[in-house]
């Protein structure tokens, strides 16, 4: 398995943990990002071998991950579903581990930005029902458009144009963990739309508000 297969296969195992993810490719060495609930994960591979700089970010405190395995572990313990069974899991806990466990959430509380408020919502234009429309029809319709969806992190709204290239190779709808068809495609490039110029975006097809031509 190549470089491009494993950090491919690291971003669907990230969406499908529920983090917002993304792909960038620098000459032979491939990145994937991970983000979900102010948690930050890092990982990149060179040919097939995975590089000795995983980072994982959380609270502002930063700590390197031995390898890939550890980095998708990580991704299952801080992912959404992960931190739900953390909490159902809380009653199993020796006195001992919660006493020790509440002194260190003590230690290393962190005080909240007051949230910021949250843009308009633009106008929703789509030429489809985004419930209903089949996989197919949602892939022919997005290629070259821009698709617009609401950050589920900042709660703010973003865009990135879809290629216009019908032959692209990483357009794709999946099904996430909690059974949530979610679109990913390869940010375009401003000046050539028929090249790559981003990231990877991967984007619940719930949280889109417009698909547009410009």
């Amino acid at each position: 398995m190549g470089a491009g297969s494993k950090a491919e296969a690291f971003l669907e195992a990230a969406i499908a943990s529920g983090w917002k993810a993304e792909l960038r490719q620098d000459g032979d060495k491939t990145t994937v990002k991970a983000e979900a609930d102010g948690k930050t994960l890092t990982i990149s591979w060179r040919g097939s071998a995975c590089l000795n700089e995983t980072v994982y970010e959380s609270n502002g405190q930063r700590r390197k991950l031995r390898n890939a395995a550890a980095a998708r572990r990580q991704l299952e313990e801080g992912s959404p579903d992960g931190a739900r069974t953390k909490l159902s899991n809380a009653k199993q806990e020796k006195p001992s581990d919660k006493a020790t466990n509440n002194r260190r959430s003590k230690e290393t509380k962190v005080v909240p930005a007051p949230p910021s408020r949250p843009a308009p919502r633009p106008p929703k234009r789509l030429p489809f029902d985004l419930n209903t429309a089949p996989d197919r029809k949602i892939l022919e319709a997005v290629i070259g458009k821009r698709i617009t969806w609401k950050n589920s992190q900042s709660g703010n709204y973003d865009s990135a144009r879809v290629m216009s290239n019908p032959e692209q190779n990483y357009l794709r709808i999946q099904l996430t963990r909690a059974g949530e068809r979610c679109i990913t495609w390869a940010e375009a490039d401003d000046k050539n739309p028929r090249m790559a110029g981003g990231g990877f975006r991967s984007v619940k097809l719930s949280s889109i508000v417009s698909i547009t031509n410009k």
